[in-house]
């Protein structure tokens, strides 16, 4: 693990949907399908600042095709480790290549994402984290963020008969 301190990519934020790649698959209302979550999805107020987590340059914008959560933004930190910040809104406030420092806003949550745009704990930021493998510096794995980045966990409201 590199030793790297995150500022928190969304300042108020709950843990809403915790890292599942090593773990049992989690069920998405939105789609009524099971899945695993590569990322945490941090839920917060639509409109909600999205920050850098620390210095690093730019190295994708736009539609997450892929895993369709939404509008992106790919940063690399030049020390190992890449984030990516999905369902944003469609103005993001940087381009690729640009330099970013931690704490630079970079985007505002958004609803732009096709798989969990309809979950209970309503709007929220999708974050990944990522790591250069061990055995080649070019290949990237996807860690669980909770090892850099805290929030307390999202509790729903009790549903009252």
């Amino acid at each position: 693990m590199v030793d790297a301190k995150f500022e928190k990519p969304v300042a108020n934020g709950l843990l809403a949907r915790s890292y599942s790649k090593d773990v049992d698959q989690v069920i998405y209302k939105t789609t009524g399908s099971y899945r695993t979550t590569l990322g945490i999805d941090i839920k917060s107020k639509l409109g909600e600042p999205v920050v850098a987590v620390m210095d690093g340059i730019v190295k994708e914008v736009g539609t997450d095709v892929q895993d369709q959560n939404g509008m992106m933004v790919i940063i690399d930190h030049q020390n190992g480790l890449v984030t990516k910040y999905s369902n944003l809104d469609e103005k993001i406030l940087v381009k690729k290549g640009d330099k970013v420092t931690k704490k630079q806003q970079i985007a505002v949550v958004g609803n732009t994402s096709l798989n969990s745009y309809n979950e209970v704990y309503g709007d929220h930021l999708h974050f990944e984290v990522f790591q250069s493998a061990k055995d080649d510096s070019t290949k990237y794995e996807r860690i669980d963020p909770a090892k850099y980045v805290k929030y307390d966990k999202y509790q729903p409201a009790e549903v009252k008969q």
